[in-house]
Order: C-alpha cells, then sequence, then structure tokens
C-alpha cells in the first residue's frame, strides 16, 4: 500500500485523494462470512487497517456487493460495504 499510495501522487495521476471501499469491520469478522470468503475470521480487519493508515470513514452501504456475497455463501445474509479516503497531497 505504501507503493500504492506513492505511485498515485506523481504523474500522470497526481492524486491528492485516494478512496477505496470495503467490508464493513462487523461483517468482515462474522464467522458466517469471514469462513467462507476468507478462510477464517482475520485478527485486523480491512476497514481497521485501513483506518490505522489514515483512511477516513465516508459512507456506508447496505448489500452494495450482495450478488456476490450471494454466489459465496448463499442468499439471506446481509453485509454493509464502507467507503474510504485519504488525502495524500496538498
Amino acid at each position: 500500500m505504501n507503493e500504492v499510495e506513492a505511485m498515485a501522487v506523481l504523474e500522470p495521476l497526481c492524486a491528492k485523494t485516494l478512496m477505496l471501499d470495503t467490508l464493513l469491520s462487523e461483517d468482515q469478522c462474522n464467522p458466517i462470512i469471514a469462513n467462507p470468503v476468507f478462510g477464517g475470521v482475520p485478527k485486523v480487519s480491512n476497514q481497521e487497517w485501513y483506518a490505522r493508515r489514515g483512511y477516513k470513514l465516508i459512507g456506508v452501504v447496505k448489500n452494495h456487493y450482495q450478488r456476490t456475497v450471494t454466489a459465496m455463501i448463499g442468499p439471506g445474509h446481509d453485509t454493509s460495504t464502507v467507503f474510504m479516503r485519504r488525502d495524500i497531497a496538498d
């Protein structure tokens, strides 16, 4: 991630902000979701990991990736996607 952030500020991108989405921490750490999708419950969720890198929560969308979740673990499981951003240049 250090390399991605470093490259993003260079030509031709000249990025000032990076944005991303990932699964809500509570959903990623739920064994019903984590075991089939990730092979187990992570020690640190993606959301927590990105937050430690300075990414801030900008929004949460329920069932944003519902087709993908249903394909992986079956119907009847609601999940939420978090959208995060980090300013990387002045």
